[in-house]
């Protein structure tokens, strides 16, 4: 990837600033041996993830939703989506929200 050399403005630069963050988290997104970020699926598209339970008070989310999922932007979820992390399937609840330029954030039920 080409870096900005410093003489960027404008546009230009939110552009280059935009690559560099977004290269940066993928080391937190790996699912490898020593990475953090979960497998998920939604059919047979595979992507990275973060899956976290809903804390009693936590967002106001607890009565209609038992997880959240982080994820890269690149993956675009819908209300209603099913998506299958370790064997376990889970339903989208609502519109995904943009948490930064470069991820998103779900809040999902878990299906019996």
């Amino acid at each position: 990837m080409e870096m900005c050399s410093g003489s960027c403005s404008g546009l230009a630069q939110k552009n280059c600033d935009f690559a560099v963050f977004a290269e940066n988290l993928s080391d937190f997104y790996d699912t490898g041996l020593f990475g953090l970020a979960t497998l998920c699926a939604l059919g047979d598209t595979t992507f990275a993830g973060y899956l976290d339970t809903v804390g009693e008070n936590a967002f106001d989310a607890a009565a209609t939703t038992t997880h959240t999922l982080r994820y890269q932007d690149s993956m675009l979820l819908s209300a209603g989506d099913i998506v299958t992390i370790n064997a376990v399937n889970y339903k989208v609840i609502g519109v995904p929200r943009q948490l930064n330029t470069a991820e998103r954030l779900a809040h999902l039920v878990r299906q019996p």
